[in-house]
Order: structure tokens, then sequence, then C-alpha cells
């Protein structure tokens, strides 16, 4: 028997959390924090107050019905699917369904399962005892207990065992997975977006965001802090740090938030018991910069046994990280064959950039300091070009990507070819790495771009007859050699695009280049969100973008070269320099 569940009513849902303000201003009451030479990790195990509700009124409302008298055990998988969506007490409306002792073991926060139509329920078997049934739930995203989004483009259907049990006269479920399902339509009221931030090396320098997707119920800040412990998601793990080592967990299940907006994080003693100042400093910035979005918060301590810990003054506390790192105006291109810099004022020559011969394409400039890399030959060889002119054969190949540099002076490539491994060159020259994935199996690379804070690489890959966008995290030895390729993230376009530009530190943009067609580019977050840039080129071949600056937009085609201000509409201009490129 199959059986449609009926969609769940919801009730007015109130407006979205806004953001508060700016990363700097949230950072800046770690200034507090410093003073105190001493960490008291000792004394009276208080009593842990319920987490603040002042933002109750910002949180979704749905209702579900709880389940009746003599319903079949269909039915009753029915309510229990439905009633995932109301997250009041603890998932109550949810436990309702279950016996006593499976309501107790359930874990609502496991996962979280999007449909975009009516699951199915099929009996398995069933006796006057009990019975078993399976729901095939159609997918189009699953939402992992530390809020890392996967999204299904083409739907996934995920079947599910249900066992139920007699408990008073009434079926209830004894047995079924954890985690909960809520319809397509709901799920931007119950769940938005968090930024955790992780850092790029030990140095802490720079922080690189890692976006989420939280339930808005209560317990939020909690959910918040556990999945920053938790570790970066699956895409960057081993490409990026934390002040936590791995495997910490809070101590309490809870974060309570004060009435001037202070939020205690209780964590296990052993977790900053004989770490320096420096490290526990960058404990709590690591959460006022993931809670301090919320806006009910505006300060965050740590706490052990709920007492809390006195941050010292040994040696300088750590400075405010970086994010979102920029680069200069620099722009190469070529001329005739010449490797030149760029400016709306006119082209200059660059030394050794005479030297390229024919077929020279795809030039890029190192991020800081000096040194370029071309295609040559048609794209067989990569090359770099020295601050004194020495040209350097890198590699040869066949259909070869434009070079990308990283913040290391590693330059990234690959062969347009099915299975082909990603390549990293030192920019000084000697021998290059090549690195495998599993991911990289059967799919062929088709643009490769290392991202401004160099821990992660953008790329887009022919799979079949599908062009995909792929994120994966770049793991590297204590030299900052390239040595591997974590798990890669598929991002959703709705273009087939074969070239990837970063546009800042949380954004890409995606295009397919043509000679004869409209062009469109289209931007994809790391929050999913898309969106279509304005007025098509025809014809565009390059486009060169300076990540995360608000510097001019190139676009190159057979008429010349275009200029995009801000969000503006292309420009002509009269320069007719091919393959404009920032540093990177």
């Amino acid at each position: 028997m199959k059986t449609n569940l009926p969609a769940v009513s919801a009730g007015p849902a109130t407006r979205r959390r806004a953001a508060s303000g700016l990363l700097a201003a949230l950072l800046s009451c770690l200034l507090v924090l410093t003073g105190c030479s001493s960490i008291p990790l000792a004394g009276p195990v208080g009593t842990l107050a319920p987490e603040a509700s002042n933002d109750s009124e910002d949180l979704p409302r749905f209702d579900a019905q709880p389940p009746g008298d003599g319903d079949s055990e269909e039915s009753i998988i029915q309510g229990f699917l439905g009633a995932g969506i109301n997250s009041a007490d603890d998932y109550a409306a949810a436990r309702q369904f279950l016996t006593k002792d499976f309501a107790a073991a359930w874990s609502a926060t496991a996962q979280t399962l999007v449909v975009d139509k009516d699951p199915t329920v099929d009996e398995l078997k069933s006796s006057k005892e009990g019975g078993t049934f399976k729901a095939t739930l159609p997918v189009t995203r699953a939402i992992d207990a530390n809020g890392v989004r996967t999204d299904y483009p083409q739907g996934r259907d995920m079947a599910q065992d249900f066992e139920l049990a007699k408990e008073n006269g009434e079926w209830r479920i004894s047995k079924a997975p954890n985690g909960i399902m809520v319809d397509r339509g709901n799920f931007e009221q119950i769940f938005s977006p968090v930024t955790l931030y992780y850092y790029t090396d030990s140095s802490y320098g720079t922080a690189v965001p890692d976006v989420r997707w939280i339930a808005r119920r209560q317990g939020r800040a909690a959910s918040i802090a556990s999945a920053l412990l938790a570790g970066p998601a699956p895409y960057l793990q081993g490409a990026l740090v934390s002040a936590f080592p791995k495997g910490a967990k809070l101590a309490q299940p809870s974060v309570p938030v004060d009435k001037d907006g202070v939020a205690s994080v209780d964590v296990p003693e052993g977790l900053v018991a004989g770490e320096p100042d420096a490290t526990r400093q960058r404990m709590v910035q690591q959460l006022q910069m993931a809670l301090g979005s919320l806006s009910n918060i505006h300060s965050v301590r740590l706490t052990v046994d709920q007492v809390p810990i006195t941050i010292g003054t040994e040696g300088a506390a750590p400075g405010l990280p970086q994010t979102n790192p920029t680069v200069d105006d620099t722009v190469v291109a070529l001329e005739n064959g010449r490797l030149v810099s760029f400016t709306e004022g006119g082209l200059q020559d660059i030394s050794g950039g005479n030297q390229l011969g024919k077929g020279a394409s795809s030039p890029s400039a190192a991020v800081s300091g000096t040194g370029y890399a071309v295609l040559t030959g048609g794209r067989t060889a990569l090359k770099s070009v020295a601050q004194d002119g020495t040209v350097t054969t890198l590699a040869t190949g066949s259909k070869l990507l434009a070079p990308s540099y990283d913040t290391r002076s590693w330059i990234w490539t690959a062969a347009e070819s099915k299975g082909a491994p990603i390549q990293a060159f030192k920019g000084t020259g000697g021998s290059g790495v090549a690195l495998k994935a599993p991911w990289l199996k059967g799919v062929t690379p088709t643009s490769v771009r290392v991202s401004v804070d160099g821990s992660r690489l953008a790329m887009t890959v022919r799979d079949g007859s599908t062009d995909r966008v792929l994120i994966a995290g770049i793991l590297r030895d204590g030299s900052g050699k390239p040595t591997g390729l974590s798990a890669a993230m598929s991002l959703t376009t709705t273009l087939n695009p074969t070239r990837v530009q970063w546009l800042d530190d949380r954004r890409v943009v995606v295009y397919r280049p043509s000679t004869s067609e409209l062009v469109h580019v289209e931007e994809l977050g790391l929050d999913s969100k898309q969106s279509m840039w304005a007025q098509p080129l025809r014809g565009v071949g390059t486009i060169a973008i300076a990540p995360g600056s608000a510097l001019p937009v190139y676009a190159q085609n057979a008429d010349g070269v275009y200029v995009r201000r801000s969000a503006s509409a292309w420009e002509s201009t009269q320069y007719k320099a091919i393959d404009l490129a920032y540093r990177g």
C-alpha cells in the first residue's frame, strides 16, 4: 500500500533575524577579555540557566496535528514525518508519535532531509503486535548535525525504515532514523545560513568563512557553538585550522545569554587547562565571529563548570585575523603576443614578455611580489616569467588550463582531459606536484582558480554531459607545499560553465566563453544564493576580476575590452589587449 503524506499546515512565520554589524565591531569585544593573569579551573559547580529566549519572537512557528485515537500505522508515520517541522519543546510534537522509550532516545537534530513533494509509505511486514514499513523521501537537500548542506539538484530518493509497536493500545513508532523531514517551501523559514570562521594556518593571520545552515529554533546559539567546535566542513578539513583541538565539544548543551547580551560557552576543563593565553583568546575570537551574527549576542565568554575563565595577558594579545583578502590593481594582458601590464592609461612591456613565442595565452601574475605565468604554444606549455625577465618552462602537455597563483607563489593548472590530476609548480622553477582525489576520477577539469587566502581551489569540471562547479580545500605541509586536496563541495548553477573566478572569499562567478553567443555570468555563493549579472556580452573570451575589491571588472571579445564598474552595465573601451587578468 502506498500513501501520500499530507502537507503540514504552517502558522505565520515571523521576520528573519537581521545580521549584526561588521566583523571588526563584533571582535572588538575581545578587548575586555584581557587584563587578568590567571585562569581559574576549579570552583563551585553552578546551576546552568536555560538559554535566554529574548529572541523567541523571531522564531518560526508551525502547527502539527497530534496522533489521533485509533490511527493506523501509515497515519502514525505520516504524522511523525510531518510533525518534524515543529521544533517547540525539543520537537515534542514529533515525539508524540514515538514509543516512550524511543522518544527519549531519538535525536531530531542528527540530520534534516528537505523534500519537494510528498513521500510515499510502503508496508513491508505487519502483524497484530507490530509492523515494518518503508518511507521513500524525494530529497533535494540534506543538512547534517553540524549544519553542513548538501544539495541534490536532480533529486534523490532516500528510503527510511520504520518499526511500529502497540503502546497503551495505540500504534507508535519504536524504531526510526534520527532526524527530521521538512518541505522545501518551508526550508528557508526554518533554516538560515551562519558563517563560522577557521584559520588558514597556525599563524592565525587569516580567517576563512565556512557557511553552515542552522535551524532557527530555541538552542540556536548552542547549535552554532557545537558546529564550530566540531571543526571545518568536509571540504575544508585539513586545509584550515581551529584554535579548538580536534574532537572538542561543549560541556553543556546550552549557551545561556544574559540580559546584557553576553553568551556563556561552557567547555570541559581539559579543553583550556594549560593552554596559553593567545590560544584561549583565539577560541573566544572564533566563538565571537560565529555567535556575533545573532542579534541578542554582543560578546562571548568561556566558562568551565559555569565559572567564567579569566584570560590573561601572557604575551601580546592576538590581533584580529584578516578576512576577505584582496589583490591590488595590477592587471596583466597580452598584446600581439607580448606580455604587458594593462591600465586604462595604456600598456607597458614586462621584461621577458616578448620571449613567449606564438600562441601565448592566459597570463597570470603572482598574488604578491613579482612573477608571471603564461600558457604558450596553443596551451601546450606552462611558462613562468621572473622579475629579471628569465623565462622558465614549468610543464608541457596538451590543453593546459589557464594558470592561477596562490599566496605562496605556487602556480596551479591541469590538463583538460578526463581524470587529469591538478598540478602545482613553484613559481621559481623546479619539480611540481600532481594532486589526485577520488572525485577527480572520470571528470575533466576545465578551469582552476585558487582563492586569494590560498586555502581553497575552485574548479569547473565536465562530468559526462554535465558541467559542474566544485570547491576543495588545499592540503599543505609545514613549508606550504601542496600535498593533496580535500573532499569537494559542489555548487548549484543554472549554467553549463567552463570558467570560474573568485569574486570574494565567499562567492565565485562562473560563465562559458563563446566566440559568437551571448555569455551569461552567474554569481554563486557559499550560502547557496545565485544571481545572474545583467547585460550579457556576446563573444566573451575572458573576464578579469579582482577578488574582494571594488576594482573594475574587465571582459574581452572580438570588439575589444569592456569594463564593468560596481554593479553597473558593461562599457566599451578603445583597448585591444587580450586575456586580461588580475593577480592570482
